[in-house]
């Protein structure tokens, strides 16, 4: 597993060594510490070399920690110049990585008005590799121990996600929160008291709601064979997933969210966000995005969405 950890003298940064430092990744991993200094017009100047020289004793000192964390992986420390964001995709995207994990840099309410996009929105946005947003107030001893995995019918692959995520190696003591959100059926909200229509309606919804309890039933068995049966549990909630999500993980005091990415282009995204992207933004813990192109292991079950339930109680 290639994993970049962008590094620097800030809290921010900070939090995501912590994040690194914290989890037990795969042997055989490939660890790149990246440090980034802007460019300067004045390459002599001597507070630039100051603060390459001290860009060294931070990696070096970093690296150390790493190593001796994870002696079965390889620690690598880099330095680049230019635009930050730029150049942890570019270094992601030649390497390539697997993972970016980056510290939590959470923009401003006067940022936000202004439609300026805090470093780690940037990151999770662009990358095409799943990206960790690590904050300081993630975990109590940096350690996760209650992990949420949310899954949502809009995210495509979503089975490939949850195995990706339950196949890294984890703490002991770990406890996994696996929730499948449902979107409420907001056409009822505008239905007038018809008779068949409605009864339609409630009866679709039914069937869809029906449908992810069966769906998460057998997720439930296949987990049952790999997992002890104290290591999580499984529900559907009724509602809009970001909220749900967010509310989920403050109510039960989540030290990690692992949520997919929609897989919505990016002209989508800016017109009708994203999922992961807003819980990425305000969630009170780290977020991890999952994006994953490897085949599940769990057989896919293929259930009605509801839209096809829908259009058939409406006879289309």
């Amino acid at each position: 597993m290639n994993i970049l950890v962008a590094i620097d003298s800030s809290p921010t940064a900070q939090a995501a060594l912590a994040a690194t430092l914290a989890r037990d990744w795969p042997e055989a991993s490939s660890i790149r510490l990246l440090t980034v200094i802007p460019d300067k017009q004045n390459s002599a100047d001597i507070s630039e070399r100051t603060h390459i020289l001290n860009a060294h004793r931070l990696l070096n000192r970093c690296s150390r920690e790493i190593e001796s964390k994870n002696p079965d992986s390889i620690v690598v420390a880099q330095i680049d110049r230019g635009d930050l964001v730029n150049s942890i995709l570019k270094v992601a995207h030649s390497w390539p990585a697997d993972l970016i994990i980056v510290g939590a840099d959470d923009s401003t309410w006067v940022s936000r008005l202004l439609f300026r996009k805090s470093v780690s929105e940037q990151i999770f946005e662009r990358a095409s590799c799943s990206v960790l947003v690590a904050r300081t107030n993630a975990t109590k001893g940096n350690v996760p121990r209650r992990v949420l995995i949310a899954l949502d019918e809009d995210s495509l692959n979503q089975r490939s996600m949850l195995d990706t995520s339950l196949s890294l190696p984890w703490d002991d003591k770990v406890h996994f929160h696996i929730l499948t959100v449902a979107a409420p059926n907001l056409a009822l909200c505008n239905f007038e008291p018809n008779g068949l229509a409605v009864v339609n309606m409630i009866e679709a919804h039914e069937a869809y709601l029906s449908s992810l309890h069966t769906l998460t039933d057998k997720l439930r068995q296949e987990l049952e064979k790999r997992f002890d049966c104290n290591t999580f549990d499984l529900r559907v909630v009724e509602g809009t997933p970001e909220n749900t999500i967010l509310d989920f993980a403050k109510a039960n005091d989540i030290d990690l969210i692992l949520v997919g990415s929609s897989g919505k282009s990016e002209l989508k995204r800016q017109i009708l966000g994203s999922v992961s992207q807003s819980v990425a933004r305000n969630a009170n813990c780290s977020v991890q995005i999952v994006r994953s192109s490897v085949t599940p292991l769990f057989q896919r079950v293929t259930e009605p969405t509801l839209t096809q339930t829908l259009n058939r109680a409406s006879g289309f």
